[in-house]
C-alpha cells in the first residue's frame, strides 16, 4: 500500500515537472520569437486586458504590395563590429578550468593514486587529507573534487586500524609527484601548489 502511494506521489511530481518544462519551453520559444521578430512583439503598455467589450478591429486601407524575403538582412557595420568585439572578448576570456585541464593520462594516474591511497590508509583518511591540502591551497578545487569522486568509487576493504602520519605523508608525497610531473613548461603547477 505504501509503495502504491509513493508511486502515485512520484507520478504527480512527474506531471508537475512536465508542466514546468512545458511552460519553460514556451517561454523560451516566445523569447526567441521576440528576439528575431521584434515587430511581432505585442505592445502591452497602457492597454487594458482583453475583455468581452473589446473594440472591434478596423480594417486598414490597401497600402500596396510589399516584397518579403525569407533571408534576414545582412548585419550593419556597427553590428558586425559589435559581434567581432564580443567574439574577441570571448576568446580572450579563459574558459573556467581550461588552464587546469587534466589530460587522460593524468586522470589515470590520479585514479591509480586514489585507489592505492584508499588501500593503504583508508577512504576516510584519504578524503580528510585531501580536504586539508585543498584548504591550505595545495590543490585546486577541480583536482580535489576529481580525487574525492575517485575515492567514492573505490571498493574499500577494511581500513587499517592505525595509520601513522608517515603513511599519510607518503601518500600525499606521491600525489605531489604526480601533479608535479604534469607541470607546464613555465613551471606552473596545475594543482595550484605543492602538497
Amino acid at each position: 500500500m505504501a509503495l502504491e502511494d509513493r508511486i502515485k506521489v512520484l507520478e504527480d511530481e512527474i506531471a508537475i515537472l512536465k508542466g514546468q518544462i512545458h511552460t519553460t519551453l514556451l517561454e523560451i520559444h516566445e523569447q526567441i520569437l521576440n528576439h528575431y521578430y521584434p515587430e511581432l512583439r505585442a505592445d502591452d503598455s497602457g492597454l487594458p486586458e482583453a475583455s468581452g467589450s473589446a473594440r472591434p478591429a478596423r480594417a486598414l486601407g490597401f497600402v500596396g504590395l510589399q516584397r518579403v524575403t525569407l533571408e534576414e538582412p545582412g548585419p550593419t557595420a556597427a553590428e558586425q563590429d559589435r559581434a567581432e568585439a564580443q567574439v574577441a572578448a570571448a576568446e580572450a576570456t579563459p574558459r573556467p578550468g581550461s588552464e587546469n585541464r587534466t589530460s587522460w593520462p593524468m586522470v589515470a594516474q590520479l585514479m591509480k593514486w586514489a585507489s592505492d591511497s584508499v588501500e593503504r590508509i583508508g577512504a576516510e583518511r584519504t578524503a580528510k587529507a585531501l580536504e586539508i591540502c585543498a584548504q591550505g591551497g595545495c590543490l585546486t578545487p577541480e583536482v580535489r573534487d576529481m580525487l574525492l569522486r575517485f575515492i567514492a568509487l573505490s571498493d574499500e576493504g577494511a581500513a587499517p586500524a592505525t595509520v601513522g602520519l608517515r603513511a599519510i605523508a607518503d601518500a600525499l608525497s606521491e600525489l605531489n609527484d604526480i601533479l608535479g610531473s604534469a607541470a607546464e613548461p613555465s613551471g606552473a603547477d596545475p594543482a595550484g601548489g605543492e602538497v
